[in-house]
């Protein structure tokens, strides 16, 4: 849906109308979208949607706890409820997908999981929750050690989603060339976005795994085939003077090129480089998109000069 036209009026004047074009309109509700998207992390970061359960009994009278089995069971049902609601998180995240095939769903899928996972973790680490745990380890009944496990696997995922957000938002704005520009600014932003990729692949501690980079590199390569999709059909060229069709199909050819040439280049750096960690992606789904798309162009440049 268009935005609403823009109306400025002064007292005594005429109102006037603003029509802005549609590109503006497109990063203006993306922006909305986007900070929309932050307040809602934001408030179930501080707020949450999960809330750790504290026994309502007097945590600092440790002498009459350990002699009131009743009291120590109580605790016990706490444990086994954070338990459930750990368990009940990985599930989830493990269940979920980004909302679509482009690199920044892949940030956003990250940072939700890390607002999602650190509201639980940082519960578990109030003092009141210590608490408890310290007065069960003087009996060490079997569902602390079922604790234990479980904040572990917890842990993991905090840490793992804070430190894939903090490298992925570096390539963030690359991103953003890649899903506004024009073909031209896709050209302009691929060495640069792609050294960032090396550099977090190289001092990432989590995202340095063809698990993971493998499917980024996927969604670029997506974004990049649509982009030019987009911007060249047979309609539009066939509307446009043949000078301008050829200008505007050489921009995408260039684009496709760039993509395969530069993945390369960067490839070859790593291995240059002596890591033991190498990029051996599936390059047929890397390129196979894009190799289609080249040769459409081709044929639509064909048809542009005759």
């Amino acid at each position: 849906d268009e935005l609403p036209t823009v109306v400025a009026a002064d007292a005594g004047e005429e109102e006037c109308a603003v029509n802005l074009p549609s590109y503006i309109q497109d990063e203006i509700l993306a922006s909305t979208q986007k900070f929309t998207g932050h307040v809602h992390q934001t408030m179930m970061q501080v707020y949450g949607n999960v809330n750790i359960r504290i026994p309502a009994i007097d945590l600092d009278d440790a002498d009459s706890i350990q002699q009131e089995p009743q009291l120590l069971s109580v605790l016990e049902g706490a444990v086994d409820e954070w338990i459930k609601i750990i368990d009940s998180i990985r599930a989830e995240e493990n269940e979920r997908k980004p909302d679509n095939k482009y690199p920044l769903a892949a940030i956003d899928f990250w940072r939700d999981r890390s607002s999602k996972v650190s509201t639980v973790y940082e519960q578990l680490q109030l003092p009141a929750v210590r608490r408890v745990l310290d007065l069960l380890s003087a009996t060490e009944p079997p569902v602390l050690q079922q604790y234990q496990e479980s904040f572990g696997d917890l842990q993991y995922l905090h840490l793992q989603a804070k430190d894939n957000v903090k490298f992925l938002t570096t390539l963030e704005r690359h991103f953003k060339s890649l899903a506004t520009g024009s073909m031209v600014t896709i050209v302009e932003t691929l060495p640069s976005l792609m050294n960032a990729i090396r550099m977090v692949w190289i001092i990432s501690r989590y995202f340095n795994t063809d698990e993971y980079m493998e499917p980024l590199m996927e969604r670029i390569a997506e974004q990049i085939c649509d982009k030019v999709e987009e911007q060249i059909n047979i309609v539009q060229i066939l509307g446009m003077e043949p000078s301008v069709a050829m200008r505007v199909i050489k921009d995408g050819v260039t684009a496709l090129e760039k993509w395969n040439d530069i993945y390369l280049a960067t490839r070859q750096k790593i291995e240059e480089s002596a890591t033991d960690h190498r990029w051996e992606f599936d390059q047929q789904k890397l390129f196979k998109k894009s190799k289609r798309s080249e040769e459409h162009t081709s044929e639509l440049q064909s048809l542009a000069g005759s």
